[in-house]
């Protein structure tokens, strides 16, 4: 009798162990609703933070954060505003850790994010932040997230971006700019000066481009679209199409080859050397800085505007 009693309870443990087994990964899995799954039952809160500082016209701005997405814009106030909101899981929302500091230089944001290990891993955190932040039109910037998407409008100065987890926008920028994204797509309208993007993740986008660009992605295709003299272009990619659009009275360089596909323009063209429908080498117009374009993957369009 006494036998039979523990293969019962051994049974009876056995079915509940492996119900919670179950439930737990179909809660992983998504097949079940979250709410109602036995790890999702932990209170959830926002927290916001807002700060304003005042600050002098080209200093700097330095975000360096594990997670979230960060929308920078300039103003005409010689003033830095932030808003940070988190919202997620609240044990974890009220370890998070903000760094926040003003000096005569600028304003550095750090964020402190506890990283918890346990059977589970990180499961069920669902962290969400994001960095809301204006500052004066003339400002530097050096910007860090590996796991969100990053939006920089309206400001002239350098600017550095980096994620690891995201797509870059840039609007209405001057200056030098730097982006890069191992995870996403760049797309920038309305830019002067020098820039530089490199993502191993999306396409590039450019549009009404006034300036020095060298632009690299190994995940998608290239548009871009200039607006202004030729400062000199260089457009790289090993997975998809380029396609350029250029004013009509441009003078450059050009030099242009395809592994994947063919090179066609709407431009006449003094060529230098020899020709194919894979590559163009020669000049447009009185000749200029040069225009280089590569791909491995697709077509290279070169149309007027």
């Amino acid at each position: 009798m006494q036998d039979t009693k523990k293969v019962v309870i051994r049974s009876v443990s056995f079915i509940i162990i492996t119900i919670l087994y179950v439930s737990l990964l179909l809660g992983f899995s998504g097949a079940v609703d979250p709410a109602n799954s036995l790890l999702a039952h932990t209170p959830t809160t926002d927290r916001m933070i807002e700060k304003s500082f005042d600050v002098r016209p080209g200093g700097l701005l330095q975000i360096n954060t594990d997670t979230g997405g960060i929308e920078v814009e300039g103003w005409d106030r010689d003033e830095v505003s932030l808003t940070i909101e988190v919202k997620g899981q609240e044990r974890y929302v009220e370890d998070i850790e903000f760094l926040i500091e003003s000096s005569d230089d600028g304003v550095d944001i750090q964020a402190d994010i506890p990283r918890r290990s346990s059977l589970f891993g990180n499961w069920g955190r669902q962290l969400n932040i994001s960095y809301t932040v204006m500052v004066p039109s003339e400002y530097n910037m050096k910007l860090r997230t590996s796991g969100g998407s990053v939006t920089v409008k309206k400001v002239a100065g350098e600017i550095s971006v980096r994620t690891s987890g995201g797509s870059i926008t840039a609007e209405s920028v001057r200056g030098d700019v730097t982006v890069r994204t191992s995870g996403g797509s760049i797309t920038v309208n309305d830019a002067h000066g020098n820039f530089e993007a490199r993502t191993s993740g999306g396409p590039i986008r450019l549009s009404a481009i006034d300036a020095q660009v060298d632009a690299r992605t190994s995940g998608g295709g290239i548009s871009f679209e200039s607006v202004g003299p030729n400062r000199g272009v260089e457009l790289r990619t090993t997975g998809g199409s380029i396609n350029v659009k250029l004013p009509e009275d441009i003078n450059a360089n050009i030099n242009a080859r395809t592994s994947g596909g063919r090179v066609s323009t709407d431009f006449p063209v003094t060529i230098q050397g020899t020709t194919s429908r894979s590559s163009i080498d020669g000049t447009i117009n009185d000749g200029g800085p040069d225009i280089i374009l590569r791909t491995s993957g697709g077509s290279i369009r070169i149309n007027k505007k």
